[in-house]
């Protein structure tokens, strides 16, 4: 899918439609990683972003089998 950049002010803007964003999980709230290298461009989700999905999945995790893991302790 070839695109060009977009002027915005001084700057220069890749657009992205939103079922791309969609697909890759990132909304307007989404904290980016941008690296650059010699191969490109990577642009992803900030791995704080997921440490914190992940923290609250736990926390949903142990909230529903609380029981269990207070018996397993035992």
């Amino acid at each position: 899918m070839p695109i060009r950049l977009q002027k915005v002010g001084d700057d220069l803007a890749l657009i992205l439609d939103s079922s791309t964003w969609s697909e890759l999980g990132i909304d307007g709230e989404t904290e980016l990683e941008v690296a650059v290298d010699p191969a490109g461009v990577h642009i992803r989700p900030s791995p704080t972003g997921h440490r914190e999905r992940v923290l609250e999945s736990a926390r949903r995790m142990m909230d529903v089998h609380e029981e269990t893991f207070r018996k397993l302790a035992l």
